[in-house]
């Protein structure tokens, strides 16, 4: 893949190195773990759209490519693309935070999808009052 093209940027670490909740003792939680996963890992996606959206760069981790983003992911599970508060008016700081809760490291902090929705809706209404 050339720079800057492909979904690397976009695979939660987790995803990309495993996680040490996918050994489980029975069949029915291994299938409630992998159904919860792969919502958690589609959060983290939305996450790095949503950094991309607000800082109006397709290149979330520069000009890295996908090996350099694996390999500095690998070094620090807990890397992400960096977000510059002094280019984000303070309207949007809710969405920074919602963006932040979204790549959390723990799959398990990460919101679900319909408590994304709702943030949303309520935030784009508060910013349409201003």
């Amino acid at each position: 893949m050339t720079n800057n093209i492909g979904t690397t940027a976009f695979i939660a670490p987790e995803v990309l190195f495993g996680s040490e909740d996918e050994n489980t003792s029975t069949p029915a939680q291994s299938t409630k773990n992998k159904v919860r996963h792969a919502t958690k890992v589609d959060v983290y996606s939305f996450s790095i759209i949503m950094w991309i959206l607000l800082f109006n760069n397709n290149s979330p981790y520069g000009n890295l490519n996908d090996v350099q983003i694996m390999a500095k992911l690998f070094k620090n599970l807990n890397t992400r693309p960096v977000v510059e508060e002094s280019k984000v008016g303070p309207e949007m700081s809710w969405f920074v935070a919602l963006m932040k809760q979204c790549w959390a490291s723990n799959p398990l902090e990460r919101p679900s999808f319909e408590l994304i929705c709702k943030t949303l809706l309520i935030e784009i209404e508060n910013l349409s009052e201003m």
